[in-house]
């Protein structure tokens, strides 16, 4: 019976740490309010990105209506990796985000919501 009892408070106390751990990253990473642009597809690149130039091009195949930032004008955001796409409603809520291989793996549908967002389909209104 006391292995029994060594063991389940061993899990719980595992499971305890994770669920400490877990919710100290969300705490440190930022938010995504109301941005004070869009509505769109906003691409924030950097300087010194391989993957901003095909993130480019992969988000412009699908649509006219890509926005691309540098990340060192949009400071307030805390993006810590480029590139990072935000699918923004006409209130500035971001409805989805995708950072490096994620944008080009999820283009098509980053396009796919960017334009439900423009026509008014982000469930804004």
């Amino acid at each position: 019976m006391t292995e029994v009892l060594v063991r389940a408070l061993v899990v719980a106390a595992v499971v305890g740490l994770a669920l400490v751990a877990l919710g100290g990253w969300e705490r440190r990473r930022p938010r995504m309010g109301p941005v004070g642009f869009g509505p769109g597809l906003v691409l924030i690149v950097g300087r010194a990105c391989g993957l901003c130039g095909a993130a480019i091009r992969r988000l412009r195949a699908g649509t006219d209506g890509v926005t691309v930032l540098d990340v060192e004008d949009v400071p307030d955001l805390g993006i810590g990796s480029v590139p990072t796409a935000l699918v923004v409603a006409d209130d500035g809520t971001v409805l989805a985000r995708r950072s490096g291989r994620a944008v080009l793996a999820d283009a098509e549908v980053l396009v796919a919501l960017c334009e439900g967002a423009v026509d008014g389909g982000g469930g804004h209104g």
